[in-house]
């Protein structure tokens, strides 16, 4: 398998310079790379921390950077929306949130507890049900009372579930695609539509515009305000 691609055949959000240099890493993780970029492009490309690969590599073996929660020494990791990053070696906590330039990595204090979308839920042979959330992360709950495309909120450091927001009327959403891509807006009417249309939400935004988008572009972030920083 490749370690690297050319820079001008990189995937077309990944916020680099196409000319200066030759390659950049192949992106493995969680997050796809048609979505996410790899934490190397961070540290390097955006944030300015390492020069060179070389750079980069030494920062990540000497245990300075964290991802929701867990060390990170691969420099093709794939970080994506929504994901809690600290850096050690400089002291700054980040997280990942899109806008209709691609992802924005916005510092933030709050790096303690993330946000998870409910994608569908397993149940095993054991009985038991199994969260299958986004940024490929899965959790067994001791209760069955978490529905798909709900929203759950996971403390980092104890690796456990302390909050669910539901895909409900009057709770928050972040929209993730479409034309109002990193807008918040509030839940008001979920549209079922016969066949396999994707299901239509209607939102509105504080100032009382509503609009319409798809059902897969929204992730619910709180009640009445984010349940984290964004």
């Amino acid at each position: 398998m490749m370690k690297h691609q050319k820079r001008l055949s990189a995937h077309k959000h990944y916020p680099i310079e196409r000319k200066n240099g030759k390659y950049v890493v192949v992106g493995k993780g969680p997050h796809s790379e048609k979505t996410g970029v790899p934490i190397s492009i961070l540290l390097r490309e955006v944030l300015g921390y390492a020069e060179n690969a070389t750079e980069v590599k030494k920062i990540l073996e000497e245990k300075n950077v964290k991802v929701n929660g867990k060390f990170v020494d691969n420099p093709g990791y794939v970080i994506g929306f929504m994901d809690s990053i600290v850096i050690d070696k400089v002291d700054k906590n980040y997280r990942v949130l899109v806008d209709k330039n691609g992802l924005v990595f916005k510092e933030v204090d709050d790096v303690d507890k993330r946000i998870y979308h409910v994608r569908d839920k397993t149940t095993l042979k054991q009985g038991k049900v199994q969260l299958n959330l986004d940024a490929g992360e899965n959790f067994l709950p001791d209760d069955d009372g978490f529905s798909t495309g709900s929203s759950v909120i996971v403390d980092l450091g104890k690796d456990e579930i302390i909050g669910d927001i539901g895909f409900e009327q009057g709770n928050l959403a972040f929209i993730t695609g479409g034309s109002h891509i990193g807008e918040l807006a509030t839940l008001k009417e979920k549209i079922e539509l016969p066949g396999s249309q994707d299901n239509k939400v209607l939102l509105e935004k504080d100032d009382g515009t509503e609009f319409e988008t798809v059902e897969k572009y929204v992730f619910m972030v709180g009640e009445n305000k984010p349940e984290v920083e964004i």
